[in-house]
């Protein structure tokens, strides 16, 4: 079994990174990884200090409920906020 241990997926589209690739979807991670035979990925909110990503651990949990079994979600908590 493989497993990608840090993985990102953006559903949204936003302002992408400049000289980046853009940021795959939860769809097309799952289609790079049929064809790859990757079985499961931790699936990572995406965070940046330098840039604005809006993206919520709600996010990273409505996509491991899309694709069940494939995705691990991983969440962000503020520190100071617990």
């Amino acid at each position: 079994m493989f497993i990608d241990i840090h993985a990102h997926a953006y559903r949204r589209p936003f302002l992408q990174i400049p000289s980046a690739k853009p940021w795959p979807t939860p769809a097309q991670l799952i289609e790079f990884y049929d064809r790859a035979d990757i079985e499961k990925a931790v699936l990572l909110p995406l965070i940046g200090p330098e840039f604005y990503l809006p993206q919520a651990n709600e996010d990273i949990l409505e996509a491991a409920e899309q694709y069940p079994g494939r995705f691990i979600p991983f969440c962000n908590i503020h520190p100071r906020a617990i």
